[in-house]
């Protein structure tokens, strides 16, 4: 699995390259396929909502998980 750290979020924002995902989103575009980006999802969710990452870890949280369940279920439909 890709991993989606919360510095990576501070990348995106702060317009930075997130090298990991670029990357990755490059490979399965030559593939054909478009990547699903949950990055922006990950930060318009956190600005005003729980912690989506739990402190002092690189994990989801609950609500970290449920942004990204929303961000798939748009996709998928």
């Amino acid at each position: 699995a890709l991993p989606l750290y919360s510095r990576d979020l501070l990348a995106r924002t702060a317009g930075q390259p997130i090298d990991c995902f670029d990357a990755f989103a490059e490979w399965v575009r030559g593939l054909g396929l478009e990547p699903v980006d949950p990055i922006d999802a990950l930060v318009a969710a956190g600005k005003n909502g729980p912690a989506l990452y739990f402190e002092n870890d690189d994990h989801w949280t609950p609500a970290g998980h449920a942004a990204i369940a929303e961000v798939l279920a748009e996709q998928l439909n």
